[in-house]
C-alpha cells in the first residue's frame, strides 16, 4: 500500500505511533529505552524547536502528539527513527531495523477529536491491563505530570488543554470508552486527518462525551 501523501502544517497537532519489528520488545530494558526516548526527544526539540504534548512508551511501540513549528514532520520523524534506533542498536549490538516500518501519522485538526485522541494515548497501559489507573503507568508523560517529576525533554499538555487541575485531569483520562469507540478512534488514526468512522453496525457516527 503507497504511503499517505504528508500533510504539512505548524497550526495542528499530529498523532504519531510506530512499533517495533514483528512486534517484539525494544531488545532493552523498558526503563531504559525510556531513557533513550528521552534523551533523543530532547535532541530533537533542541535541532527542531518540536513541541511534544504528550508521550506514551509501551513495550514495543510508542504514541506521541506533537506539534511542528517548521512545518516539518518528515524531517522531524526521520531525526527521531534513526537516532532510536541507531541508540538502541549500538547498547544491544544488533544491526537489524528496529522498527517494523515507517511511523503512522494522522493530522488532528478537530478540537473535539483532540481530547479524545489525548485520552486514547494515556490510556494505552489500561487498556494493556498493565496499571489499574493511567497515572500509575511510569512510561508516559502523565506520571510525569502528576508526579511533578522532570523528565530530559519538554512536555506541554497544559498549553493545549486546559485541565483547570489535576484531578480534572486524572478522572477525565480514566473515563473508559466503550469496545466499539476504541475500533472507531483505531480506524480514525488511520486517516490522514482523524475523522471519527461510522459504526459499521449502524452507519452512525459514534459519539464522545468530553
Amino acid at each position: 500500500m503507497p504511503r499517505k501523501p504528508l500533510l504539512r502544517t505548524d497550526q495542528f497537532p499530529y498523532h504519531i505511533t510506530a512499533r517495533s519489528n514483528n512486534k517484539e520488545w525494544f531488545y532493552l530494558p523498558l526503563e531504559d529505552v525510556w531513557m533513550v526516548f528521552q534523551l533523543i526527544l530532547k535532541k530533537a526539540q533542541e535541532k527542531f524547536e518540536l513541541e511534544i504534548i504528550q508521550f506514551v512508551l509501551m513495550s514495543n511501540h510508542y504514541h506521541m502528539l506533537l506539534r511542528t513549528p517548521h512545518s516539518n514532520l518528515d524531517v522531524v520523524m526521520q531525526f527521531i527513527q534513526k537516532n532510536i534506533s541507531d541508540t538502541i542498536n549500538q547498547q544491544t549490538n544488533r544491526v537489524n531495523h528496529l522498527f517494523g516500518g515507517p511511523y503512522k501519522w494522522s493530522l488532528i485538526d478537530n478540537a473535539n477529536y483532540f481530547y479524545v485522541v489525548i485520552k486514547y494515548i494515556f490510556q494505552n497501559p489500561l487498556r494493556a491491563n498493565i496499571v489499574g489507573c493511567c497515572e500509575d503507568y511510569e512510561y508516559s508523560t502523565l506520571y510525569s505530570l502528576v508526579n511533578n517529576l522532570p523528565l530530559e525533554f519538554n512536555h506541554n499538555l497544559k498549553g493545549f488543554f486546559n485541565y483547570n487541575s489535576l484531578e480534572n485531569l486524572v478522572y477525565f483520562i480514566n473515563q473508559t470508552f466503550t469496545s466499539d469507540q476504541i475500533q472507531s478512534i483505531k480506524k480514525s488514526l488511520s486517516k490522514t486527518a482523524f475523522k471519527i468512522a461510522k459504526n459499521p453496525n449502524t452507519g452512525k457516527k459514534l459519539t464522545f462525551s468530553i
